[in-house]
């Protein structure tokens, strides 16, 4: 008896100790300091076209469009914590020409908000562009609920026609830094 009478003190003992050394204040108020930089990754639009596709009746068309839904920062409590953004296109091209991507930005109602264009020569194969949004532009974003990819064949040879069988392959994604307090 006199030993479990032993270990109880000792185990009395010990918790007493650790209680007392275990405790600290605790400051709640660094709840309000918190600050998160997450980092989001979003695919936007993925197509592909057939070159014959720009071949209608036996007449080469100078340009074709795609349209994309747009409302990632529809949501006002979002766009506030966006510090700023980037919009990333690759382009597999198998069509030997060059061409010209027109991206508009396009509000609520279609109208033109903002246009972005860039040049794709024809000697490339594999073509990326990054177009950054900061500041101001981050208002642009806010506002955009669909994107209109346009593409424009520039003038030259080959002719496409209705049995051309090259394939423009567009892939885009955006990256979004945030600031979360």
């Amino acid at each position: 008896m006199k030993v479990n009478r032993n270990i109880n003190i000792i185990l009395l003992g010990l918790f007493v100790f650790l209680a007392n050394s275990c405790t600290s204040n605790l400051d709640f108020n660094q709840a309000n300091t918190i600050v998160v930089e997450p980092v989001v990754v979003s695919n936007l639009a993925s197509f592909e076209i057939q070159a014959s596709s720009f071949n209608i009746g036996g007449v080469e068309q100078p340009s074709l469009g795609a349209f994309s839904n747009f409302d990632v920062f529809s949501d006002p409590n979002l766009i506030r914590h966006v510090l700023e953004a980037d919009f990333y296109f690759e382009i597999d091209k198998g069509i030997r020409r060059d061409f010209t991507i027109d991206i508009n930005f396009l509000d609520v109602k279609d109208a033109l908000l903002y246009t972005i264009s860039f040049g794709v020569p024809a000697n490339t194969s594999a073509f990326k562009y990054t177009i950054p949004f900061r500041g101001a532009n981050l208002s642009l974003l806010e506002q955009t609920r669909k994107l209109a990819f346009v593409i424009h064949l520039n003038p030259g040879t080959p002719v496409l026609t209705s049995t051309s069988t090259e394939i423009l392959k567009l892939r885009s994604s955006l990256t979004a830094y945030l600031k979360v307090k």
